[in-house]
This record gives C-alpha cells, sequence and structure tokens, in this order.
C-alpha cells in the first residue's frame, strides 16, 4: 500500500471528523477492545511474558485457549503487531453472543460498528467455523454475515476507498455461542517481510523467535546459526540483538481500516526506530549447502538487520572449538540428511559438547528422534508441530 493512498484515507477522515462517523471515528481510538493474539501451541507463555514486557500498558493480560487475551486501544493494538515476535494473529473481539438462527444472527451483527472498520467498497471475506451448534452450515453463516455488515453499511454512511482491499473477518460458533473478530494483522505475522527466498523445511520466524526468547539470547554474546537454511535463526536473533521491532518491514490488515490514523502509525514507528541498536557483527551464518548460503545471503544483506550477519559456507562438523559461551541455534535438515543418518543425533552432542561447551542450545528436532541427552532431564523440551511433523524445541545449557 502506498503513502498516497493512505494520505488520501487520512484527508477523507478530515474532511468528515464533525460528521456522526467522524466523531464516532475519533471516540473509537481510545476505546479498550478485548484482543485475541493467536500463539502456535506450546508458545503461550512464551507470549505472555512477551507481551507484558513490551507493552506495559495492556490490561487484563492473560493466557487463554490458542494464545494470549488483553485489552487495548488502537494505539497498542498497533504495537501489538509491530513488536510482538511470539504471535501469529492478532484479533479485535468485537462481539459476542447467542445464537440460533439467521435472524438472530443478522440483527446481532447489524449492531456492530463496522462503519469504523470497513469502507464502503471494501471487499470482505468472511471466514466461518461451527461446532456443536444449531447454525452448522458455514455458506449459510458467511452470507448471513455479509447481509448483515452491508444493511449496518448502507445505513451508516461509511467512506469510499480510493484502493479497496480485502478485508478478513472471523466468526467461530461453539455450543451456541457466536465470536466476531476482525483480523488486524492481514498475513501471519511470522512473515516478517524480511525473506523473499526459502529454503526446504525452513522453521517459522516466530518459532524462532519463541526459542530464541525463552532461551534468553539478547545479543551480548556471539550467536551461532551452522545450519542456517535460508536464514531464519540468524534473522531472528538479529532481530533480537539490535532491538528492532519484528514488524517493521511489512504492512497490517490495520491501514486499510477508517480507523486507522496515520499519524499516530509514524509516531509509534518512529519512537521504535530510534530503539534499534546499530550493532557489530556477531551473528555467524552457516551451512554446508553453498546455495542455502546465497539464499541467506540474499535475504538479509542488503537489510538494517542483516549488517551483524556473518555468512560463510561450512560443514557445521568442522567448525572450530569455542572458547567464550554463546547461544546456538540449529534446525537441522531432519526432512533429508537425518533419516540417513542414523547416528546423526549421537554426531550433533559429542560435537556441542566437545566444542559448544557451555553454550546456550536452541534446537529443533523431531518427536521420533530418540537420543538420552536431547530430553528433559538435561534441556526445557518445548512439543509443537511443523509442516505436520510433531516436533521439539530443545532449549538449554550445554553440559
Amino acid at each position: 500500500m502506498s503513502i498516497n493512498f493512505k494520505n488520501q484515507i487520512t484527508t477523507q477522515i478530515l474532511s468528515i471528523r464533525r460528521t456522526p462517523l467522524g466523531k464516532k471515528i475519533k471516540k473509537t481510538k481510545n476505546k479498550k477492545f478485548p484482543v485475541f493474539a493467536s500463539v502456535a501451541p506450546g508458545f503461550s507463555h512464551s507470549a505472555f511474558k512477551e507481551a507484558k514486557l513490551k507493552i506495559p500498558s495492556l490490561e487484563n493480560l492473560h493466557i487463554t485457549k490458542g494464545g494470549v487475551s488483553f485489552n487495548s486501544n488502537f494505539e497498542d493494538i498497533i504495537k501489538a503487531n509491530v513488536l510482538l515476535g511470539i504471535p501469529s494473529k492478532i484479533l479485535l473481539r468485537l462481539a459476542k453472543f447467542r445464537v440460533f438462527n439467521f435472524n438472530t444472527l443478522e440483527n446481532q451483527v447489524k449492531k456492530i460498528p463496522f462503519e469504523i472498520f470497513l469502507f464502503k467498497n471494501s471487499k470482505i471475506k468472511i471466514s466461518a467455523s461451527s461446532r456443536k451448534s444449531k447454525l452448522i452450515h458455514t455458506k449459510a453463516i458467511e452470507e448471513a454475515m455479509v447481509k448483515g455488515i452491508k444493511q449496518r453499511l448502507e445505513i451508516n454512511q461509511p467512506l469510499e476507498s480510493p484502493n479497496p482491499t480485502e478485508i478478513k473477518i472471523q466468526i467461530r460458533i461453539s455450543r451456541d455461542n457466536a465470536v466476531i473478530s476482525m483480523d488486524s494483522s492481514g498475513e501471519h505475522l511470522y512473515k516478517r517481510g524480511l525473506k523473499t527466498l526459502s529454503c526446504h523445511a525452513p522453521i517459522r520466524e516466530n518459532l524462532a523467535f519463541a526459542g530464541l526468547f525463552n532461551s534468553g539470547y539478547n545479543g551480548s554474546s556471539m550467536f551461532f546459526d551452522p545450519m542456517c537454511g535460508s536464514g531464519t535463526f540468524s534473522g531472528e536473533a538479529s532481530i533480537i540483538s539490535s532491538n528492532t521491532p519484528p514488524g517493521i518491514f511489512r504492512n497490517f490488515a490495520f491501514e486499510n481500516w477508517p480507523l486507522f490514523d496515520i499519524e499516530l502509525y509514524k509516531k509509534i514507528i518512529s519512537e521504535e526506530k530510534r530503539k534499534i541498536i546499530r550493532k557489530k557483527e556477531t551473528i555467524f551464518a552457516s551451512d554446508i549447502n553453498y546455495n542455502n548460503v546465497l539464499i541467506a545471503k540474499k535475504n538479509f544483506t542488503n537489510t538494517e538487520p542483516g549488517k551483524n550477519i556473518r555468512f560463510f559456507c561450512s560443514n557445521f562438523f568442522d567448525l572450530k572449538k569455542q572458547t567464550s559461551p554463546g547461544t546456538i541455534a540449529i534446525n537441522p535438515p531432519y526432512g533429508i540428511r537425518v533419516e540417513k543418518e542414523k547416528n546423526f543425533l549421537k554426531k550433533l552432542r559429542l560435537k556441542l559438547r566437545k566444542d559448544f561447551y557451555k553454550f546456550t542450545l536452541v534446537l529443533t528436532i523431531p518427536k521420533s528422534f530418540q537420543d538420552q541427552y536431547f530430553t528433559g532431564k538435561n534441556f526445557d523440551c518445548i512439543p509443537f508441530v511443523h509442516g505436520g511433523i510433531e516436533m521439539n524445541l530443545v532449549i538449554g545449557k550445554i553440559e
């Protein structure tokens, strides 16, 4: 989305500021919304700690099924999208009600102030799910939602966008309880806007971030990513070490709302950019596959966080012994190489204890791979699912 488009919308909003819609938009900016940050299974506690640390103004922050919930105004909704590295989506809870038939659904939808989230010509995409409820036909639920929204917009005469975009709205019905949410993020938040190329089975950025966050990594010591692939772990390490907001390089769905305040957004981004630390080269990313190294370099060489990453081609087992402690993160190519090499985990254990002793380890391995060392006896193990494979995120001190 271009800045010109955003400025056009801002001009429109200024022109209606004394109208009922303009007053409603102004009033809503300070309203506290119930918000849900969806998180990959196993990482809700990590997401809670991160949100509490980075946005202390969040109210009623608590862990809930599938993520964390809190109350926040529009400013903190922006910050949640820009600053938090672990969540997948930031959803605004617009309404919650009991529903037994489609007439009730339409009438309840008409009560929601969609004119502050949607333009007259916005492309509406409804995502519906239903379980153990009287309304079970998701297509009919979506149609009823669209009908109710359009009736609401016709009555309240919303703005028209010069560049209409798709706006995603969720409705989840469980045991006849409906919850309607606006997707403020757009694309999943693990899509940072940095990487354009990927290798086979890369770990998602928010999971890599969660692993580093749980390990206590803060950029004060050296970092090794010796099976870097497309550079996910080293990219997230560079974001953490330089105090760069994970979402600063991308766009969000909330930028397409009439509620969006471009000046507030610019202010938040400007303040966060001033907190970025320019670091010297402390992150070392390598891979045995030269093509992977080239891909990783292309992803990060021309980015600000990538300036403190050194890329080189090397077999992990040929790396020299390290005398100063640091952090090492490994996402092995378990789909290709590890399955063929049955003693891989034994070799990995011996190499780590010999040459990376006292380092903090962040390792992803399939649950099906058995090794007495990489277990809950010696490390913290967080279960998660990646590409349909049940995995463990192994975190702790190499001893």
